[in-house]
């Protein structure tokens, strides 16, 4: 009985040890600036009632220093999960990393957006930052006159 008490406390023990190695943050729209959000719209001005043509930008290191390494976008209509998606052809400046976003604008159907930043030698292996609904977005920054024109 001794010996078996030191196992089940190590088994107890490693599963809780991931489970504090990463966060999510959502960052409201009023908050998006602030933190480094870009939105550019691109495109022909007469499709954009019915699409997305948007360049997504995000800062390439969070106040926390900690390196994008993904932009993410979760898809659902009428309130159903899709897919969630990967953002591969993110382009690089000097500050920031941008995604280029083309997509259907349709009744009941939600784009997420948010970036996974990673965080080396530090307590959280990485931070999650949501941003909102892309829609919600583009007609924040559109109102705010801060959607920039490529």
């Amino acid at each position: 009985m001794v010996r078996r008490l030191p196992a089940l406390i190590l088994i107890l023990i490693i599963p809780f040890q991931g489970s504090a190695s990463s966060d999510v943050k959502e960052i409201p729209l009023s908050e998006l600036t602030g933190f480094g959000v870009h939105v550019a719209q691109m495109g022909i001005k007469e499709n954009r009632a019915h699409s997305f043509n948007l360049l997504f930008s995000v800062p390439k290191v969070d106040s926390n220093n900690c390196s994008v390494s993904d932009i993410e976008l979760t898809i659902e209509k009428d309130g159903q999960f899709i897919a969630h998606n990967f953002l591969s052809n993110m382009s690089e400046s000097t500050k920031d990393y941008s995604s280029h976003i083309i997509a259907a604008k349709a009744e009941g159907l939600i784009f997420t957006i948010g970036a996974r930043y990673s965080c080396e030698n530090q307590i959280m292996n990485s931070i999650f930052y949501s941003f909102g609904d892309l829609l919600e977005i583009e007609k924040h920054y559109t109102a705010n006159g801060l959607l920039s024109e490529i």
